[in-house]
């Protein structure tokens, strides 16, 4: 009898482990698609979440003091532990410049001053952001809420700064003039972008482009690579 109690015993015991542990899985389950299910209502971009462990991975903006975004990279791949962050980088922007007649190709911050950090952990990534010598803050913290950068804003950056080496850079966009001035996007992130481009500047292979930012309306500067005629013109 007392060995058919203990394993009664026994047995009750592993059940009830075995109904915790499902009672536990299906509460995580159903907190995980809850989180989906909010962040998909605000908009989050299907193609900045990403799943690690069924998590959802978000972006998010450190300003930092102009000049020091390299620095600051350097200090997060360092100090910042891996399970933390995706990525960390601020994007750059091809332009072509002329020095003494000839022109050149030149590499330049596309937003200066910020640094863009994906993270599934936000909170405990914030805490280590805070030692960092060259961490200045993250945008869109409110008390104790971390804001992400909202959808639109995602896709117009992530359209703009793919490519196929990963280079986290806007690439030239080739463009042509037709024989009563009329320009023509042909390739590059400014296609299918018209509505958004502000100015084009021919002399100076420069594309004005407003895009939201932080929810502000911000105008960047885009290279532009000329493949028509009008190879001395101001603007179009």
């Amino acid at each position: 009898m007392d060995g058919e109690a203990c394993l009664s015993g026994r047995c009750f015991a592993i059940n009830v482990m075995r109904n915790l542990w499902r009672h536990s899985y299906f509460r995580t389950e159903i907190i995980q698609t809850e989180i989906i299910q909010t962040e998909i209502m605000q908009g989050c971009s299907h193609r900045c979440l990403w799943e690690r462990n069924r998590r959802i991975i978000l972006y998010y903006v450190m300003q930092v003091v102009t000049g020091t975004e390299d620095r600051v990279e350097e200090q997060v791949k360092v100090m910042v532990g891996n399970e933390l962050y995706h990525s960390c980088f601020h994007p750059m922007r091809q332009m072509r410049k002329k020095f003494r007649g000839e022109w050149r190709e030149v590499h330049e911050k596309l937003l200066p001053g910020y640094v863009f950090i994906t993270s599934d952990s936000v909170r405990e990534l914030y805490q280590e952001l805070r030692s960092l010598p060259a961490f200045t803050k993250l945008l869109g913290k409110d008390r104790e809420q971390f804001i992400p950068l909202p959808k639109h804003e995602v896709e117009w950056l992530e359209r703009m700064i793919e490519s196929p080496d990963q280079r986290m850079e806007v690439q030239l966009s080739q463009v042509s003039v037709s024989e009563d001035d009329v320009v023509t996007i042909l390739s590059g992130p400014l296609k299918n972008m018209e509505g958004s481009i502000k100015k084009i500047d021919l002399h100076r292979r420069i594309a004005k482009v407003e895009v939201d930012f932080m929810n502000r309306k911000t105008v960047i500067h885009l290279g532009i690579e000329m493949v028509g005629k009008r190879m001395d013109s101001q603007k179009c």
